[in-house]
This record gives C-alpha cells, structure tokens and sequence, in this order.
C-alpha cells in the first residue's frame, strides 16, 4: 500500500470515528457550532506541517474548551479515542498536533467550572478530570514505541516524549 492509499485510508478510518458520536448533544463551549470537534480533529488528521499543525493544535483545544482559560469541557473524552488514532497512525504533523493538544490538556488545562462531571448515555455520573487523565495514562506503551521508533518523524517524537515525561511524573 503507498504512502498516499494509507493517508486517504487513515482519515477515512479518523472519519468514521467521527461519525459514531452525536457530538451536538455532549457539554461543550457554548460558542461551539454543533459540528465544531469534529472539524477540529479533521483538521488535526490533515495536517500537511507545522503551521497547519499549529492552527490545527488551537482549533482542537478551543473546540475542548477555551484555549485562553485553559479549561475543557466533558466533549474532551469523546475526542479521546480519535486523538489516539492520529497519534498511532497518522503522519508526523497530525501526530504533532494531537500530542501538543494532549500535554496541555493533561499538564495544564482543568475542567471549566460547572463542568468536572456529567451524566453519561447509561445514565452514570462522569467525572471530567480522573477521566481524561486515565485515558492519557493509558497511552504510555503506544508514547514508548513512538520515542523508541527512529523512522518516526523528529516532531512526533519530541512531543511524545514530552508527554511520557510529562506522565512519568519527577
């Protein structure tokens, strides 16, 4: 499979994630237009290099919240699941992205106020913060092989690492 097939095939793959969460329906910035964290972890897949990268990176965490504040609302997890996918299986600058938006998300960010828990689909109260930090820390062996994996690009590499370190704790 070339480089090209398995790009399209990747966001096709991105894309069908997207399709299984009624993002509309899940808290998140009321400036948000209902199709906001979806284009945002598109534009995460598609990045070509570093600025769009960048902006991709700023899009995310104002669709997880407000960028400024530093503060994320519970449609975070759902955005969990796709920002691992990028990190395993997309390029260097997607995974750039995704991986700079998870180490301020898990370093800095907390949920906003009125927003640290919610009642999920089964009807279970979610907490936000414990949430997203057991699902980074589960990322840990997939951060190894990328640290670890020399054909990987410079970027995707650094920001893993930073995240693992960031993990790891002192």
């Amino acid at each position: 499979m070339t480089l090209k097939e398995r790009s399209i095939m990747e966001r096709i793959e991105v894309s069908d994630l997207l399709t299984k969460v009624a993002w509309a329906s899940l808290p998140q910035p009321g400036s948000n237009a209902p199709d906001e964290a979806p284009k945002a972890l598109l534009a995460v897949a598609n990045a070509a290099d570093k600025q769009s990268a960048e902006r991709a990176y700023h899009k995310l965490l104002y669709a997880a919240g407000n960028n400024h504040d530093g503060s994320y609302y519970p449609i975070v997890l759902f955005m969990l699941p796709v920002l691992e996918r990028i990190i395993r299986d997309q390029a260097n600058w997607p995974a750039f992205a995704a991986l700079n938006a998870l180490i301020d998300l898990y370093c800095s960010f907390s949920p906003h106020s009125g927003y640290e828990a919610f009642v999920d689909s089964s009807g279970a109260v979610k907490e936000v913060e414990p949430a997203l930090r057991s699902a980074v820390l589960r990322l840990r062996p997939l951060l190894e092989e990328i640290v670890a994996d020399t054909e990987t690009g410079v970027e995707r590499r650094a920001a893993a690492q930073e995240l693992l370190e960031t993990i790891s704790g002192p």
